[in-house]
């Protein structure tokens, strides 16, 4: 069985010839009358999707195709599906970078080159300061790639509500849709013409056959503002509401979704991959639900200790960021281009990256739940996540330049390390490996 995000079950719903669509059936138990014929064949067209993805596959879906307009860096590739639901790409927030409009114009080939050498410097992107530098000397542009990120839209529950809950929602959205129908002869009669037509709200041309004696300006202000306080909302709570009662999980065959033009994510997938268990990163940090949920559990008797003095290391072979915390809530961040797991390097690391670095913040801890901001002279990078037995799963958001991830952090065994002198760390330039 396989998993892949709402987002791509949605994807797979729209490269479907929707208006040739011929489903039966009700897109609630309450009438909703503002949906256009598109609307409603496209919810109904989910829940066929969720209830029995191999019969949708076999009379109604066409290959998605994936379009590539070299406008970011992450573009033009199949969707993925995913082997375990705790697989982190599955859980981690949608990313992507705009292509700097200097290289966009210079072509195709340009934009893949580009992409190519932005897969090699990425783990910079915590370190903006040096990325811009590296961007510079590349390609002579100091202005760095806008980032876009968007939460996912995957195995998580939208503000966590119950169906319950859900139908509370819709039933709500409803009510107040139609009160903002009644609310004055404007509404109605803008409304009674267009409402199931909200799209031409964002459309530049003319309205078609404005017969309501009031401007276009004046209707495509309301109808947009319909649309995004009642509709999208409203088809919001109601795909959420579909996949609550027909697939939680969003599963599916994974020969169907490779038929589908998906291709198996290559992280969970991975004959190495071992599935975390206890759902660590499944349950990514972020949502105060998801946050009690683990508090709330029986801890690893392991869990929430924090290793003092010691170094937290992630990263590879050419890019480690390393922390380390102290007892009065002080944690320090410095990223090495040498091999930290080297003892020598370990050994020399350990005799300036001590108490003071400037490179700092404060941490807390609530249970296994740690949180804090590291602050430089670039900006703030802000983190969260879960204590486990000798490492840290995290997430990392840089407000510097937008770049989010998941990286889990080694607790590195403890050596005999050298005594830090009286030496300041400016001494020891000379020693940093960057």
């Amino acid at each position: 069985m396989a998993h892949i995000t709402l987002a791509n079950t949605n994807k797979i719903i729209f490269k479907s010839d929707i208006n040739e669509l011929n489903l039966e059936g009700e897109i609630y138990h309450i009438p909703i009358y503002f949906f256009s014929k598109y609307e409603e064949n496209a919810l109904l067209g989910i829940q066929e999707l969720l209830k029995d993805p191999e019969k949708y596959f076999n009379e109604i879906y066409q290959p998605y195709e994936a379009v590539d307009t070299y406008s970011y860096v992450y573009e033009g590739q199949q969707p993925a599906y995913h082997k375990f639901s705790c697989c982190p790409r599955l859980q981690s927030d949608y990313q992507n970078f705009e292509i700097p409009s200097d290289i966009k114009e210079k072509g195709p080939e340009a934009v893949k080159e580009f992409r190519e050498w932005f897969e090699e410097v990425k783990y910079l992107l915590d370190r903006p300061d040096v990325f811009v530098a590296r961007l510079q000397a590349r390609w002579g542009i100091v202005t760095n790639p806008k980032a876009i990120n968007r939460d996912n839209s995957g195995s998580t529950i939208i503000e966590n509500l119950t169906i319950e809950e859900l139908e509370e929602k819709i039933d709500g959205l409803i009510k107040e849709a139609g009160r903002f129908y009644y609310k004055s002869d404007k509404n109605k009669k803008i409304l009674k013409r267009f409402s199931k037509f909200t799209f031409i709200a964002y459309k530049d041309e003319d309205i078609y056959n404005n017969e309501t004696g009031y401007s276009d300006e004046d209707v495509k202000q309301l109808l947009k503002h319909y649309d995004e306080e009642y509709k999208r909302p409203l088809k919001k709570y109601l795909i959420e509401y579909y996949r609550l009662k027909l697939n939680p999980k969003i599963k599916m065959e994974g020969y169907i979704l490779e038929r589908l033009g998906f291709n198996p994510c290559r992280h969970c997938h991975d004959d190495e991959y071992e599935p975390d268990n206890d759902s660590t990163i499944d349950n990514i940090v972020g949502s105060d639900f998801l946050k009690n949920k683990m508090t709330q559990s029986k801890s690893d008797k392991n869990d929430g200790a924090i290793n003092y003095n010691r170094l937290y290391v992630s990263g590879t072979n050419h890019s480690y960021s390393c922390l380390k915390f102290f007892e009065d809530g002080e944690v320090i961040n410095v990223s090495l281009g040498d091999n930290i797991q080297d003892i020598h390097v370990k050994e020399k690391v350990n005799s300036w990256f001590t108490k003071g670095y400037n490179t700092k913040g404060h941490y807390t801890v609530n249970e296994a739940i740690i949180s804090f901001t590291i602050k430089s002279i670039s900006g703030e990078v802000a983190y969260n996540g879960r204590i486990k037995k000798n490492e840290l799963i995290l997430n990392v958001h840089s407000h510097i330049n937008g770049h989010k991830s998941t990286k889990k952090y080694k607790c590195l065994e403890d050596t005999s390390v050298t005594k830090s002198t009286n030496r300041s760390f400016r001494d020891y330039n000379d020693d940093l490996p960057f």
